[in-house]
């Protein structure tokens, strides 16, 4: 069932626990997350010559129009995030020279948070 433009719908998850997780965090040349691609959708089926397959290729967006992204419809609340055991790998590609490191064993806590919140969640990772 799917919920017209009229009707509210919030989300909430009360707690998560990762334990034994691995991830990949990539701060790019341009400063922004690679973990902003989460949210994106995904991109439609391309032909051989690039162009979404059954149409003529469309012009690429302009850098200053790839950044004015229509906001989150979705009214989601998280309330906790527990980490256990963790390994993430992390490189900085936007300071000179690069840096890169792997992190083991991680763990901690993410506060709540919501996408409607302006409050920042607490952080607390070892």
């Amino acid at each position: 069932m799917r919920a017209s433009a009229e009707e509210h719908r919030a989300w909430a998850v009360g707690e998560v626990a990762l334990a034994d997780f691995r991830a990949v965090v990539i701060l790019n040349s341009n400063a922004k997350l690679n973990l902003g691609d989460l949210a994106s959708a995904p991109a439609p089926a391309r032909d051989v010559r690039g162009s979404r397959q059954g149409q003529t290729p469309e012009p690429q967006p302009t850098a200053a129009a790839a950044q004015l992204k229509a906001p989150i419809e979705a009214d989601l609340n998280m309330g906790k995030i527990t980490l256990k055991g963790g390994a993430i790998n992390y490189a900085d590609n936007f300071v000179r020279p690069h840096y890169s490191v792997d992190l083991t064993n991680v763990g901690g806590k993410i506060g709540g948070f919501g996408t409607r919140s302006t409050k920042p969640a607490e952080v607390e990772v070892h």
